[in-house]
């Protein structure tokens, strides 16, 4: 009897991640391509990520490759039903031969991270996102177009801020800060007008990999970090509270499963997000993904046949050593 596999694609604007696996859940294989997201990379570049990640977990098949019965993508830049056609053509010349189904990037997060396949996913990593699915199966989502659209959580939005607290402390409109100091040295700025200046100007830049500084200067007790931190997860919570309210679910119980940088790599920033999700929305339950989001995709791909969602992946027939150390550490799963 032909086993049932499925794959499962989570395509990010940095990184693609494939995988493949049983109906219970048994990774038999992984693959990583580079960013595929089609608004940076074009139709050209996701299909060649997506190809590059699918191929490599194939290889890690023990008979070679096999016809999937279903598969699953999450992919990054597919934000509204008009970008739909485009991507799925672009599927379609993978030529897989299986039935799929395709959602933005933060829907395999929900996949994964709930007990049910339904609740509310929060994003905050670079950027920031939210997007839930009710038991009837009603949408409810915010942009995802960041500061443009007065979203804020992630980290660019921390430091668009701080920037902003720059000018403000310049002028005199705020306290001076040791957050101002610390950039001052990381640019290699002679002061402040320099800093702003060259901000400006082009000759210095503040990046999102920044936003632990902020993060730490905060921990530390400086009331403009703080205010930043506190915002920022402000912010988002009323972002959470709205797709919540699409949903009808903010006077219900449900999960909210957190993704990203910012809350898998910062106890803090994750503490104090959650001490406001438990005072706006107490009937939310805050839970930290922690299997790979690639995962979730694998299980929108088992959803096609109406199976039992798999919430403990395993592994077992693995190349560990061909694996990169950052996968190593995601898959914290018990082997069979």
């Amino acid at each position: 009897m032909e086993e049932e596999l499925f794959l499962g694609v989570d395509v990010g604007g940095t990184k693609t991640h494939a995988i493949i696996c049983k109906r219970d859940g048994q990774v038999l294989g992984f693959g990583k391509g580079p960013g595929g997201n089609p608004e940076n990379v074009g139709e050209n570049g996701l299909h060649d990520a997506m190809r590059i990640a699918i191929d490599n977990a194939q290889s890690q098949l023990i008979s070679g490759p096999e016809r999937f019965q279903a598969a699953g993508f999450g992919i990054s830049g597919f934000d509204w039903e008009s970008d739909r056609v485009s991507i799925e053509q672009v599927i379609l010349s993978l030529q897989l031969g299986c039935e799929f189904v395709i959602d933005n990037d933060v829907a395999p997060t929900l996949w994964a991270g709930t007990s049910q396949g339904w609740g509310i996913a929060v994003s905050a990593g670079t950027g920031n996102n939210v997007r839930g699915r009710n038991a009837a199966g009603k949408i409810g989502r915010i942009s995802g177009n960041s500061i443009c659209n007065g979203e804020y959580g992630g980290a660019s939005e921390m430091i668009f801020l701080a920037q902003q607290k720059i000018s403000q402390i310049w002028t005199g409109r705020e306290e001076a800060s040791i957050l101002v100091e610390r950039l001052i040295e990381i640019n290699g700025a002679k002061n402040i007008q320099d800093l702003i200046e060259g901000l400006i100007r082009g000759r210095y830049r503040l990046g999102a990999e920044l936003a632990p500084i902020i993060l730490e200067v905060a921990q530390a007790g400086d009331p403009v970090a703080l205010e930043i931190v506190w915002f920022n997860a402000h912010e988002l919570m009323k972002s959470v509270q709205a797709v919540a309210n699409q949903l009808d679910l903010l006077d219900s119980s449900f999960e909210l499963v957190m993704s990203g940088s910012l809350f898998t790599k910062s106890d803090y920033y994750r503490d104090i997000f959650k001490e406001i999700i438990q005072h706006h929305l107490p009937k939310a339950k805050p839970i930290l993904l922690v299997i790979p989001p690639v995962a979730g995709a694998a299980m929108m791909a088992m959803a096609i046949h109406g199976l039992p969602l798999p919430h403990t992946p395993t592994i077992d027939q693995w190349h560990l050593g061909e694996i990169q150390d950052e996968m190593k550490r995601y898959f914290q799963f018990v082997k069979k």
